[in-house]
């Protein structure tokens, strides 16, 4: 692989804004270069050297980068991944990686006839609490685990208008936050 890699962004949401790109900043294996936005260009008022795209062909067009880190709404995750995969990218796709498991199930398929990277983002495997308990039960400090209860507390007295709550496949609660306690647990 290339070091430092030419990343992209696909989607500049509020996730992308503020994590991806400024964890992709301060990497220094990562380099970003390109994002895909449909109707601005946030991310140059804050990365002026990045280049914006308006699709995702227009981005594979270009060669315009080795990795593609996908943060789109979810429905748009397992076609983006693939596509861009069978453009001999590198894909990280922010949690859930596709709305069913056949669907990631192809993108593990086409990446390894490739050789290449597809991997999901879950931002909160790196929270405090979870890393500190990861370690108790690694050293066995607690002995045998035989009963795990999380949960995520999430009080809005209004419906959001965000996509995440629309109702289409890979969205509402579970594909938002269930994620993370599933990852958590595995």
């Amino acid at each position: 692989m290339k070091n430092p890699l030419r990343t992209a962004l696909v989607g500049y949401g509020s996730v992308a804004e503020k994590m991806h790109a400024p964890l992709i900043d301060v990497c220094p294996d990562l380099n970003l270069l390109a994002v895909v936005e449909r109707n601005s260009n946030r991310c140059e008022q804050k990365f002026p050297e990045v280049k914006t795209f308006r699709s995702l062909e227009e981005l594979l067009d270009e060669d315009a980068a080795d990795l593609i880190c996908i943060t789109t709404p979810n429905e748009y995750h397992f076609p983006m991944a693939k596509q861009s995969l069978l453009a001999g990218k590198h894909v990280v796709v922010d949690k859930p990686v596709t709305v069913n498991s056949w669907e990631a199930e192809e993108l593990q398929i086409i990446a390894d006839q490739k050789g290449l990277i597809c991997s999901v983002f879950h931002n909160r495997r790196y929270d405090g609490d979870f890393r500190t308990l990861q370690k108790l039960v690694a050293e066995n400090t607690l002995g045998r685990l035989v009963y795990l209860e999380s949960h995520f507390d999430r009080f809005r007295p209004e419906v959001s208008e965000n996509w995440r709550e629309k109702d289409v496949p890979g969205n509402g609660i579970t594909y938002d936050l269930g994620v993370h306690l599933i990852d958590q647990i595995v």
